[in-house]
């Protein structure tokens, strides 16, 4: 493919020059007499543009996983330099994340204690933010903050959330709560701190999220928590209903698990409603906790006053 290279303004004069002084082919050259006249129309002259044909092309380099995780590092180095504030940075850092939300992933990882939480409290103070910032703030940055800390400033943190932000407190908790290396006490925490129609529809939204066996199985302290203390609609308890139901095949010598057994036939004893006790005897059977006792006798009892 030919390449067009132009000559700025001011070096036509010298390029006129240059081509008046050019001598014409000389027919004795060695060179052309070898490899012929038509190698001199590679370079055709003029006073505007020289044109040279079949140059080389090169293509972008395509960026590559290692490319794009030094860059990432780079970027994270730029926002921990301990001699400026990092809210002197805030506006870049907006643009920042919503260009590269991984970024704030990668901040929650490395930067210090006492930074990010200046930097969190600034985000809950401010009176507007930009919303797809906060979205991924909540989404990448939160979770994974929540998870290394693990501290009261993140119970905090949560709870004036749940205050300010409850929607975008949603997407933390969706993460939060699937993820199974982190430890428990400030999804505890934060719960003990709701009232009981809070932990009622927090448990209706637990209740649409997509958990696995291992999941269900490390939430059933947080759950036995909201459950507790909540309001036992029949939304509530159809759900946890099914939750033992399906997490009884996995879940037979869980505590927590007979501790949900026990709240739920303890209620359940007491509202009186047309529930399966014949599966629910089932699923006392093949629990394998000290809870199993109790459980048996309030079926017992229910099977005697239905």
């Amino acid at each position: 493919m030919s390449h067009i290279w132009t000559f700025a303004p001011e070096s036509q004069a010298l390029l006129n020059r240059c081509l008046n002084a050019a001598s014409p082919p000389d027919p004795g050259n060695k060179w052309l007499q070898k490899f012929g006249p038509q190698n001199l129309d590679l370079i055709k002259k003029s006073n505007e543009t020289i044109i040279v044909n079949d140059s080389p092309e090169y293509d972008d380099v395509p960026a590559t996983q290692e490319n794009t995780d030094a860059n990432l590092t780079n970027d994270v180095e730029h926002f921990l330099d301990p001699e400026i504030s990092i809210l002197t940075k805030f506006e870049g850092l907006v643009g920042k994340s919503i260009k590269t939300p991984k970024i704030l992933g990668k901040l929650a990882d490395t930067l210090p204690t006492s930074t990010a939480e200046q930097w969190i409290e600034h985000i809950l103070s401010a009176e507007s933010l930009n919303t797809d910032f906060l979205t991924l703030f909540y989404k990448y940055f939160i979770p994974t903050y929540v998870k290394r800390e693990n501290s009261r400033f993140c119970t905090d943190t949560l709870i004036k959330t749940h205050e300010k932000y409850p929607q975008l407190l949603k997407i933390s908790l969706k993460i939060i709560l699937k993820e199974t290396e982190r430890e428990n006490n400030v999804i505890n925490d934060f719960f003990s701190s709701l009232n009981a129609d809070e932990l009622t529809n927090l448990i209706e939204f637990i209740s649409d999220i997509d958990l696995n066996s291992e999941q269900y199985t490390y939430i059933l302290f947080n759950i036995h928590t909201a459950y507790k203390s909540c309001n036992k609609t029949d939304n509530v308890q159809n759900y946890i209903f099914s939750l033992l139901k399906n997490c009884n095949n996995f879940c037979s010598s869980d505590k927590n698990y007979g501790k949900i057994l026990l709240a739920y036939l303890q209620h359940e004893k007491k509202l009186r409603r047309n529930i399966d006790i014949i599966l629910l005897e089932e699923l006392v059977e093949r629990h394998k906790t000290p809870f199993k006792r109790p459980c048996l006798s309030i079926i017992n009892d229910m099977k005697e006053n239905k």
